[in-house]
């Protein structure tokens, strides 16, 4: 008896540490699981403000040279520094905008290209010449850039 009784208390204590080792596993993990999902909710909440403040910072650039050419305002600083800046403001925009298309879903990424074609009037209409070099506006913009991308990426392979 008595080493049956040492029997059932040696089983009773490795199925415990068993039992617990394995409890802490799973919570462990989908800790973690919960962290990254969080940790990508963040990173998607920061491209999402940077690209809305580039789309404003490309606006305002567009609004003051606009203001600059017509004469409705004066600007402390010249013409072809604010085309500089435009264009800087541009590349930066773009570069927001990719990280959109790889952290945001389809109604996001049709946002941003509206968003996108949109800022990228005002500009053109604040210029003499229309849009900086290397700059165009999407194949149908006024029907909506974003519905024939979102076309195009669910017909790719």
């Amino acid at each position: 008896m008595a080493v049956t009784e040492q029997l059932v208390t040696i089983t009773a204590v490795i199925l415990g540490g068993l039992t617990t080792h394995l409890t802490n596993a799973l919570t462990e993990r989908s800790r973690k699981r919960h962290q990254l999902s969080t940790r990508w909710d963040d990173k998607k909440l920061d491209a999402y403000a940077s690209y809305v403040d580039r789309i404003r910072a490309s606006i305002f650039l567009a609004v003051e040279l606009y203001e600059h050419r017509t004469g409705v305002r004066q600007s402390e600083r010249g013409e072809s520094e604010i085309v500089a800046e435009m264009a800087e403001a541009g590349q930066l925009r773009g570069c927001t905008f990719e990280r959109i298309m790889l952290l945001g879903g389809d109604e996001v990424v049709e946002t941003a290209h509206d968003l996108n074609a949109v800022t990228l009037r005002r500009v053109a209409q604040a210029q003499p010449r229309g849009l900086p070099r290397g700059q165009h506006l999407p194949r149908g913009c006024p029907c909506g850039p974003g519905r024939q991308w979102h076309h195009h990426r669910r017909a790719a392979p």
